[in-house]
């Protein structure tokens, strides 16, 4: 959770510009006027870093900017966010939601486990083509030991983008933010009678191969070369670490 200390706050006006929409009444009728007003802060720094990335791209993010657009100074952000690179982690977990509501669509045509780990991954990857910088940051950034206390925060703050419960039951993975625990859940079904440190190993494998694609897709894209799509290339890793797994 980010640090939240006193301070004193800049240009209040711009800061709650287009931020109630965003936070459901129920989510902050019995909070206290300072806990209001922090939520408010924090969805509004979190919101000016989304619109800086749709419009500049992570990269170009400063803090100056997402203070100017909020309508804080930047000394202000500082009271709510260790450091840049944690803010633009919570700026880009709007993507992890967007890949949430997409997969959801996805699994409800699946009809076996193996078909659930390979749409799951096919996704994800589409996904993260499009925002590779926005999922790198996510699962593999200066943050990421601290995700699930981010993620858990993050959706405090925009309760619309959480997983309704009738989605939650879809599939194991939206019970944890960790990419290595998502995986394994959705991997064990498929290992039935395997040694456990086995299995451990190819999921391992799987999400430290999808590490590596992802930033070499990310320097592809900085150099201007459009490359072979993410998902193709992951689906090869897919086949050949599920191809001696038992059969369903």
């Amino acid at each position: 959770m980010p640090a939240v200390r006193k301070g004193s706050h800049g240009n209040s006006r711009g800061a709650c510009q287009g931020t109630e929409a965003v936070v459901r009444k129920g989510a902050i009728m019995n909070m206290s006027g300072r806990d209001r007003r922090r939520q408010r802060t924090l969805v509004a720094f979190i919101s000016s870093a989304q619109r800086i990335m749709e419009d500049k791209g992570p990269d170009r993010v400063t803090i100056r900017d997402v203070a100017a657009d909020a309508g804080y100074n930047s000394a202000t952000l500082y009271l709510y966010f260790s450091d840049l690179d944690q803010l633009i982690l919570y700026a880009s977990l709007k993507y992890l939601s967007m890949y949430n509501r997409a997969v959801v669509e996805r699994l409800t045509d699946c009809h076996s486990d193996q078909e659930r780990l390979f749409v799951t991954w096919e996704v994800f990857c589409e996904v993260s083509d499009r925002h590779p910088e926005a999922f790198e940051r996510i699962f593999f950034g200066a943050h990421s030991q601290s995700l699930t206390d981010i993620c858990e925060q993050y959706y405090r703050l925009f309760p619309e983008e959480r997983q309704a419960p009738e989605e939650l039951a879809l599939s194991p993975i939206f019970s944890s933010f960790s990419l290595l625990e998502r995986n394994l859940l959705v991997l064990r079904p498929l290992c039935s009678g395997m040694d456990e440190q086995r299995m451990q190993v190819i999921n391992e494998l799987m999400v430290f191969g999808y590490a590596g694609l992802l930033h070499r897709r990310i320097e592809e894209k900085r150099a201007g070369f459009d490359g072979e799509p993410l998902a193709t290339r992951f689906r090869e890793y897919l086949d050949y670490l599920t191809a001696e797994l038992p059969a369903e």
